[in-house]
């Protein structure tokens, strides 16, 4: 019986690894889509005459950010899971294992299936969801310094959209 579990475990442990890989492929492929974005943008701000197409434009581009934003931070929270998984299999093993030096070779946080914490501020997940809600934020208050002579609105509107990055990313990595 004990084979079979262990059989299990094994597949359970390179699949998850498989998937880890798999999300850590995606998040790159996307930040480096957004990050060639922001590039982008100044300059085909710059070539732009109308102020509509101006707005458009940062429309769009602050919709794209929005949806990036969500996606890395589903990314997080599905990889966090898995990353939990594959250090619950890992302690299962070496709580198993005959070898009394074993757990000497792994950090303890390798082998506890509570870590990582979904979201964590010494992480660089955590400072590309800073920076995407800041570029997010400082786009629609751009979209808004077209449209109100007032200055407040554009101001009100980046403190808004920040305050709403900051609201879906508590919400969803709890």
């Amino acid at each position: 019986m004990t084979l079979k579990v262990d059989e299990f475990l094994l597949t359970e442990f390179a699949e998850n690894f498989a998937h880890k890989r798999h999300f850590q492929t995606q998040r790159q492929i996307v930040i480096g889509l957004y990050f060639t974005l922001v590039l982008a943008i100044p300059i085909m701000l710059d070539k732009l005459t109308d102020e509509f197409y101006k707005c458009l434009l940062l429309m769009l581009f602050f919709i794209v950010g929005t949806l990036i934003f969500l996606f890395l931070v589903m990314n997080r929270k599905y990889s966090t899971l898995i990353t939990r998984q594959i250090n619950g299999i890992r302690n299962y093993f070496v709580s198993k294992s005959q070898n009394p030096n074993i757990e000497s070779i792994f950090s303890k946080k390798y082998l506890n299936k509570d870590l990582p914490v979904y979201l964590n501020f010494k992480s660089d997940s955590f400072i590309i969801f800073i920076l995407l809600t800041l570029f997010n934020s400082i786009a629609i208050s751009l979209v808004t310094s077209f449209l109100s002579p007032w200055t407040f609105v554009p101001l009100s509107v980046f403190v808004l959209s920040i305050c709403l990055h900051v609201i879906i990313l508590t919400r969803l990595l709890r």
